[in-house]
């Protein structure tokens, strides 16, 4: 071939060439479109998927060191309310403890005072005693009477017996307790019983009328110099005073006989006969009323 035919060639392929390309530039070119199967997108999914877990294992980690904190401040609570209520009744036990330690304190205040007010009571009447006259058999009483008998010591509140004076003695009819004694057992004959058998007889007396003008009701309503604490003596005082009044020329006694309050088994009252001493039962006749009295 010619070398002209060739240059010739040459231009003609180069010329389509540049039309082809001409064509291509100015045809739209499609989208390029790449398979899902490709796999182009797996790594950056897997990423942000682990991304994702991560951030909610944090989350679950935060919120469970929360759970163990709000736990622990629980507990915390518990053993401090545990603690308090602990506080509280150790300080009620010592508030218990301290008021009963008072109350003790004051109860031994107190019967100090007590012992201390008995002891002064005890001296006082020790030094009453000691001050008080020393009466003896025959002496004038406080009342104005004679005393006839004398005790050692005050036992049941009395040390002497006194026998009223003589212008206070009465007469009466002797006494006949029959009725009284299915109700009362006025039998007592000893010193100091006087004042109980008055009291026993006027307690029948008041349930019957009062007993006015009895040899009791005498003795009980008496009042001298401003004492009234007389009464109607048993069968053993007024022996006394037959032996340490009459007998020693003191009293202004008569001879006849005088009324005791003791009485037996329902017979009548025991008297005393002052002309011979001797005590029998005394129901009817005329008797003696001499009222006496304890101090």
């Amino acid at each position: 071939m010619k070398k002209g035919t060739l240059y010739t060639l040459l231009l003609l392929a180069l010329m389509a060439f540049v039309l082809m390309d001409c064509e291509s530039s100015t045809r739209p070119r499609a989208s390029t479109i790449v398979p899902r199967d490709l796999g182009i997108h797996r790594p950056r999914r897997r990423a942000r998927k682990q991304t994702v877990q991560v951030q909610t294992a944090q989350e679950q980690a935060t919120q469970a060191q929360a759970v163990r904190e709000q736990t622990t401040q629980a507990q915390a609570a518990r053993e401090q309310a545990v603690q308090a209520r602990a506080t509280r009744e150790q300080a009620t036990q010592a508030q218990t403890a301290r008021e009963q330690a008072a109350q003790a304190q004051v109860a031994q205040e107190q019967a100090a005072r007590e012992q201390a007010v008995r002891e002064q009571a005890a001296q006082a009447q020790a030094t009453r005693e000691q001050a008080a006259p020393a009466y003896k058999v025959g002496d004038a009483g406080p009342a104005g009477g004679i005393v006839f008998y004398v005790k050692d010591n005050n036992s049941n509140g009395w040390r002497y017996l006194e026998a009223a004076p003589a212008g206070t003695e009465q007469k009466a009819r002797g006494f006949h307790s029959a009725e009284i004694f299915r109700q009362y057992k006025i039998d007592d004959r000893r010193l100091g019983a006087g004042r109980k058998n008055t009291q026993e007889f006027m307690a029948f007396f008041e349930q019957k009328g009062g007993g006015i003008n009895t040899p009791m009701w005498i003795c009980d309503s008496l009042m001298v110099n401003g004492f009234d604490d007389w009464y109607l003596p048993s069968s053993e005082e007024l022996l006394l005073m037959y032996y340490n009044l009459y007998k020693q020329g003191q009293g202004d006694f008569r001879i006849m006989w005088y009324l005791s309050s003791t009485a037996a088994n329902g017979r009548p009252n025991t008297a005393v006969n002052f002309a011979s001493g001797i005590d029998a039962d005394r129901s009817g006749g005329e008797v003696g009323v001499r009222a006496v009295r304890q101090f």
